[in-house]
C-alpha cells in the first residue's frame, strides 16, 4: 500500500524501469510487447483494487469468482511482483550508469544484460522452470480458493471432569476477512462450522485485515452460529492489532455477540470449564493495550494450577505461548497463525514455509508438552499471498475425552 508521495514515486519508477527491462530482453517486438502488456495488466488490476480498498473504503466484492480470482491475486501482486521487479529495475539503472564506462576500451566492462534471445538450451530450461512455477502457483491459488474442510480430532485430556466428556470445540483461525475471505466465503465457513454441531466455537485470531469497520460485515455470517450452545469466543491476532483501530474491532465483535478474550477469563455457565485468552503481541507496530514486553501472563488469570474437577483452556493466536500456559496449569492450548505451514513439500511435512520463517515445529495438529495438549489449526485463509500447497484450509473440530473409558 502506498503511504506517501515519495513511496508512490518510487513504486512508479520501479514499474517504468521493469517495463524497460522486459522490452530489452527480447529481440522480437511482439513477444516483448505481450510480456510488457501482461505485466502492466496485472499492475492495473492491482491499482484498481487498492483504490477501491484504501481510497473508496469499499468492502471486498460479494461475488465469489471476482473475489477469489481477481481481488485476491491483485492484492498479492503488491508483494509478489516486487521480488523480481525491484532487481530488474536495479539492473536497468546499473546498465544505464555503466554505459559510458563500457564505451571506454580501457574500462572493458561487460554489459549486465544484452538485448536479444539467450542461448537455446538456457531458453528452454528457463521456459520449463517458468511453466513449472506458474503451474505450482495456479495450484496453490486453487487450493486457497477452495471451501474449508472439517478436520476432526479426538483429544485425550487427563483428569477430565465427567461433565466435559465428549465436549466439542470448533476452532477457526486466520480468516483474514477483507483480503483472505469476503462475506460470501465467511458465511460459508460459519455455516460449515455450525453444521458440525460443536458445543463452542473459538476464533483464534487474524480475523480482519485492513480496517476495523469491516467487522460489521460479520453480522449475517455470525447469525448462523446462534444455535451453538456456548456461543463464540475469540482472541485478536497480529493482523487484528495492525488495524487502524483494534479496540473498535473488538467493540463491534462484542456487539455482534462474540466474547473477545483480551486478557480475561471466561467461565462457561454450568460447566467446569474456563477459557483464557490474550491479544497477540508478537510483532512491532501492533496497537496492543498491554505494557511493552508483557506477553502471556496466564498465571494471573488461571488461578491455582490444575484445580481438581476443572478444565482450563488457553487460547492465543500464536503457539509460542505454550510454555507459559503449561506453567500456569493449562490442560489445553489452542492456536493458529502458521497456516499449517502454508506451503510444504509433499510427504515431508516438516519441510514447510512456516518452519523456515519462524523456526517452529508446532505447525499443525496435536502436540503434547508434559500434561499440556497443544492444538494448532491450519486456518482458513492468508493475507499476503493467497497461496497454499498441501495445507488445505480447515475448520478444526476437537472432541475432548478422558484417556480411560468411563462406566
Amino acid at each position: 500500500m502506498m503511504r506517501s508521495p515519495a513511496l508512490a514515486l518510487v513504486m512508479l519508477l520501479i514499474q517504468v524501469l521493469t517495463v524497460r527491462f522486459l522490452l530489452r530482453r527480447l529481440r522480437r517486438p511482439l513477444p516483448s510487447l505481450l510480456v510488457a502488456a501482461l505485466y502492466l495488466t496485472f499492475n492495473l488490476a492491482a491499482v484498481v483494487v487498492f483504490f477501491r480498498l484504501h481510497v473508496q473504503k469499499a468492502p471486498p466484492p460479494a461475488d465469489r469468482l471476482w473475489f477469489c480470482w481477481v481481488w485476491r491475486p491483485a492484492l498479492a501482486w503488491e508483494h509478489v511482483h516486487l521480488a523480481w521487479a525491484a532487481p530488474a529495475a536495479l539492473l536497468t539503472v546499473l546498465d544505464f550508469l555503466l554505459r559510458p564506462l563500457r564505451r571506454s576500451r580501457r574500462a572493458g566492462l561487460p554489459r549486465l544484460f544484452k538485448a536479444g534471445r539467450p542461448a537455446s538450451a538456457f531458453w528452454n530450461l528457463r521456459t520449463i522452470l517458468l511453466a513449472g512455477m506458474l503451474a505450482v502457483s495456479a495450484y496453490g491459488l486453487h487450493v486457497q480458493n477452495q471451501p474449508p474442510i472439517i478436520h476432526r480430532s479426538f483429544l485425550s485430556l487427563p483428569n477430565l471432569p465427567p461433565a466435559l466428556e465428549g465436549f466439542s470445540i470448533a476452532v477457526l483461525s486466520d480468516l483474514h476477512y477483507g483480503r483472505g475471505l469476503n462475506e460470501a466465503t465467511l458465511a460459508e465457513a460459519m455455516s460449515l462450522a455450525a453444521s458440525a454441531k460443536p458445543d463452542l466455537i473459538v476464533l483464534a485470531g487474524d480475523l480482519i485485515d485492513d480496517r476495523a469497520e469491516l467487522a460489521w460485515d460479520w453480522r449475517q455470517p455470525l447469525a448462523s452460529l446462534r444455535s451453538v450452545p456456548y456461543g463464540v469466543c475469540a482472541v485478536l491476532g497480529n493482523h487484528d492489532l495492525l488495524l487502524d483501530d483494534p479496540a473498535r474491532e473488538e467493540a463491534i465483535l462484542t456487539k455482534l455477540g462474540v466474547e473477545v478474550l483480551s486478557g480475561r477469563r471466561l467461565n462457561l455457565p454450568g460447566l467446569p470449564l474456563s477459557l483464557i485468552g490474550f491479544a497477540d503481541t508478537g510483532e512491532p507496530g501492533m496497537k496492543s493495550r498491554r505494557p511493552p514486553g508483557e506477553r502471556f501472563d496466564f498465571r494471573r488469570l488461571a488461578g491455582p494450577p490444575r484445580q481438581p474437577g476443572h478444565l482450563v483452556v488457553f487460547v492465543n493466536h500464536r503457539p509460542e505461548g505454550f510454555a507459559e500456559a503449561a506453567a500456569a496449569g493449562a490442560s489445553l492450548y489452542l492456536a493458529g497463525h502458521l497456516h499449517g505451514g502454508q506451503a510444504q513439500v509433499p510427504w515431508f511435512p516438516n519441510l514447510n514455509l512456516a518452519r523456515l520463517v519462524y523456526g517452529l515445529d508446532l505447525v499443525h495438529g496435536p502436540y503434547q508438552e508434559g500434561p499440556l495438549t497443544i492444538y494448532v489449526t491450519k486456518g482458513l485463509a492468508s493475507s499476503t499471498v493467497p497461496f497454499r500447497l498441501w495445507a488445505w484450509p480447515e475448520i478444526s473440530l476437537l472432541t475432548i475425552k478422558s484417556p480411560t473409558p468411563r462406566n
